[in-house]
C-alpha cells in the first residue's frame, strides 16, 4: 500500500499550512512545565487564551506572559507584553510559535479542557479548586497587610469592603451639564 507522505520539507510545510482548522488546533500545542506534568500526567496541551507561558527560545527568551490571542490560521501566539515597535512608533504584537513556549499555568479549566486532560492522561486526575477572583484578591491583600505594618486596615474591614463591592451593582455616575 502506498503512503501519502514525503520527505521534502517544502511539501511538509505546504501540508501544514493547507490543513483544516481542526487539525491545526492540535498543532498549536505547547509542552507543560515540570510541575504541571506531574500534576496532570501529560506532556503537552493545545494552548488557549488566558494561559500563562514562559518563552524559552527567541528574542524574548526568559520572559513570561499571558496569551492574548491564538491565531490558528498562521499558527502563532500573541502574548501580553511581547511587542515590537514599528517605524511610525506604533507597537504591534511579536508573533511567537507555540513550540517556543512552555505552559506555566493554565487559564480556565472548563469541562472540555478537563475531559481532554483526563482522556490524554488515561486516568482520573484531581483538579485544583477554582477560586473566585474576589477571593484571590482578598487573600493577596491579607498577605500584604500582614507584611506591611504601616497600614492600619484590619482584615475585617477588608472583608466588609469586599461584601459592599459584591452587593453593590456597578453604576455609571450621572453626567452634569
Amino acid at each position: 500500500m502506498k503512503r501519502n507522505s514525503t520527505r521534502s520539507p517544502k511539501k511538509q510545510r505546504a501540508r501544514l499550512m493547507r490543513s483544516p482548522l481542526h487539525k491545526k488546533k492540535k498543532n498549536v500545542s505547547a509542552p507543560l512545565s515540570e510541575d504541571l506534568r506531574k500534576r496532570y500526567k501529560i506532556r503537552k496541551l493545545p494552548v488557549r487564551r488566558e494561559d500563562i507561558v514562559h518563552i524559552r527560545i527567541g528574542t524574548f527568551r526568559g520572559t513570561e506572559g499571558r496569551i492574548t490571542r491564538v491565531n490558528l490560521q498562521k499558527q502563532i501566539l500573541e502574548i501580553d507584553g511581547i511587542t515590537r515597535e514599528k517605524m511610525d512608533g506604533s507597537k504591534i504584537f511579536y508573533p511567537i510559535h507555540p513550540s517556543n513556549v512552555v505552559i506555566v499555568r493554565l487559564g480556565r479549566l472548563d469541562a472540555s479542557r478537563k475531559s481532554m486532560i483526563e482522556r490524554k492522561a488515561k486516568e482520573k486526575v484531581e483538579f485544583p479548586e477554582e477560586k473566585e477572583p474576589i477571593e484571590e484578591i482578598t487573600e493577596i491583600a491579607e498577605k500584604e497587610l500582614e507584611e506591611d505594618e504601616d497600614i492600619e486596615l484590619d482584615t475585617e474591614d477588608l472583608r466588609e469592603l469586599e461584601e459592599d463591592i459584591v452587593r453593590s451593582p456597578l453604576t455609571v455616575p450621572d453626567e452634569e451639564e
